[in-house]
């Protein structure tokens, strides 16, 4: 198997080692998901960080 110059090598995200092991799966409205995207974007963040970083400011 050969790969293109400057192709990516393997999964960036799989490599992440930030401890999370664990999902959580919530259902929500699109105009809600909307919201949260844009207040992630906003910060700078992917929609998962902000989340987390949301509700753990909530806990």
């Amino acid at each position: 198997m050969t790969t293109k110059p400057g192709a990516p090598k393997g999964n960036k995200n799989a490599a992440k080692d930030d401890g999370a092991t664990s999902f959580i799966h919530a259902r929500c409205t699109p105009s809600a998901k909307a919201a949260w995207v844009m207040a992630a974007q906003r910060e700078g963040l992917k929609l998962t960080e902000w989340l987390v970083k949301t509700l753990n400011s909530n806990a």
